[in-house]
């Protein structure tokens, strides 16, 4: 069986995924290593097309392909769709280990809910992270000036206020939420109060708080507070609205994530501007994307602390290994 398969699937499932509903799958052979879909743990109303389903595999691909590199192999990926999707990494011969910096990031990366301070990021910096963002079919777009961040702010508070007074949208966000430490840890997945720097409480106090703690009003005001309060707003967008563009758009956000984890910064998803089909198209207008051009990923970029680290499922949830037929 191949070596180090289970050090390198694991780094794999570090990767963010939205609402860290982890929908990804692992089938290890001989001298490869696939990934496939878990279309179970899609979100039917916040990812109907499942552009971040497949933007998080993206992610996964890219730290498979990380770590397999620094284990000693040649990780080769090809994209497969048809009625099936799925992403094969051949790792047919071993190299010498190749060292890469973004390795000791990806245990590092978290996604940081908590406020930021609002200390501007130096310039060389930002053209080191657009820098590692590049990849075929995607485009990071930064914006740092005061004015121009305030359109983005703008948007992303409607696209706030529209997803809390949506009842479908509420009932969807409450399945991934974990009030304290014990849910968060026995499922192995989900949204952590702690990792957004909410106090950890009892699941049958924190479901009965959500109306109020979710209310559009205060919702609004987070929103509002959260964008506010980092330096530098991200947009992606991919060239073509296709799976083999938002698997694209994975890869060239996970090496941007785990370059800002190098550079001690934080960031954290503001993606329900793409997920609202009027205001995405309005941000695609305000970034004046070419026909075909869409924005799938809208994120604040900031310096804080680093908060709890969300959870993961055991790999025996999320591996098949297919043992060689002698």
């Amino acid at each position: 069986m191949l070596p180090h398969w289970e050090k390198i699937v694991h780094y794999a499932t570090l990767a963010p995924s939205t609402h860290n509903t982890q929908p990804w799958k692992f089938r290890v052979e001989e001298d490869r290593i696939t990934l496939l879909p878990d279309l179970a743990r899609r979100m039917p109303v916040a990812d109907p097309d499942g552009r971040e389903l497949f933007i998080s595999l993206g992610c996964a691909l890219e730290n498979l392909v990380i770590a397999a590199g620094t284990y000693g192999y040649e990780p080769i990926p090809y994209i497969h769709i048809g009625s099936t999707i799925s992403i094969e990494v051949a790792l047919p011969q071993r190299i010498r280990p190749r060292s890469n910096p973004l390795f000791d990031e990806i245990a590092r990366r978290q996604t940081t809910r908590s406020l930021y301070d609002g200390h501007p990021i130096p310039d060389a910096d930002l053209q080191v992270l657009q820098a590692a963002a590049r990849q075929e079919d995607v485009r990071c777009h930064l914006f740092t000036g005061l004015a121009e961040r305030e359109p983005l702010v703008r948007l992303g508070k409607q696209a706030a206020l529209l997803q809390a007074n949506d009842a479908g949208y509420r009932d969807e966000l409450r399945t991934w939420l974990r009030f304290n430490r014990g849910a968060a840890a026995g499922s192995g997945d989900g949204l952590y109060s702690a990792a957004a720097g909410r106090p950890s409480v009892p699941e049958w106090f924190g479901k009965m708080l959500l109306d109020k703690t979710h209310a559009p009003g205060r919702v609004l005001r987070q929103t509002d507070e959260e964008l506010r309060s980092a330096p530098a707003l991200v947009v992606f967008s991919a060239r073509r609205d296709d799976v083999r563009a938002w698997i694209n758009i994975g890869r060239s956000f996970e090496r941007f994530s785990l370059t800002a984890a190098s550079l001690d910064l934080r960031l954290a998803h503001h993606n329900n501007v793409c997920q609202v089909g009027p205001l995405r198209a309005e941000l695609a207008r305000l970034l004046d994307l070419g026909e075909g051009e869409e924005p799938v990923l809208m994120l604040r970029l900031g310096y804080g602390e680093l908060m709890p680290y969300s959870f993961r499922r055991p790999l025996e949830e999320v591996v098949e290994v297919l043992e060689p037929v002698l």
